[in-house]
């Protein structure tokens, strides 16, 4: 299974074992690799979503991976604080661009309105859902 997607005049192709980053005339830009530090593994990866300027991909073994790209055009890897995000089994997850204002967070008291969000939505094992904002570590109050 191979998805691409096209964001920031860029295009991420998601495969199974790595992810590429292109610029729009599709030269090599990046390789990303899905190697597991601490176990060696290379989970496969099941699904991406991506809401500009971020990238989410589910992982065959219930992981997540979170990348954002930089001013470079290159994904970097989010670090996940907190330990649920790290310890707890995904089924899937999306990423959603609120532009309707559903989930908005008040910008400041002076001026009270809302402003766009990405959204991270993420399905447990255990059938939770877990929402959060960037820098996705912190679950929304709700």
């Amino acid at each position: 299974m191979e998805v691409r997607f096209f964001f920031a005049c860029h295009c991420v192709i998601c495969s199974p074992f790595k992810n590429l980053t292109s610029p729009a005339d599709l030269s090599l830009s990046q390789i990303v690799p899905m190697l597991d530090e601490e176990t060696n593994a290379e989970p496969r990866v099941n699904s991406a979503s991506i809401a500009d300027p971020y990238l989410l991909l589910v992982r065959d073994d219930a992981s997540i991976y979170v990348a954002e790209i930089d001013n470079n055009l290159e994904l970097e890897e989010l670090e996940k604080e907190g330990k649920a995000l790290v310890t707890t089994k995904w089924l899937a997850g999306c990423l959603y661009i609120d532009t309707s204002k559903v989930f908005a967070e008040e910008v400041a008291a002076k001026k009270g309105k809302p402003k766009d969000s990405v959204l991270m939505f993420l399905l447990s094992a255990g059938g939770a859902l877990h929402v959060s904002s960037p820098p996705f570590s912190r679950p929304l109050p709700g």
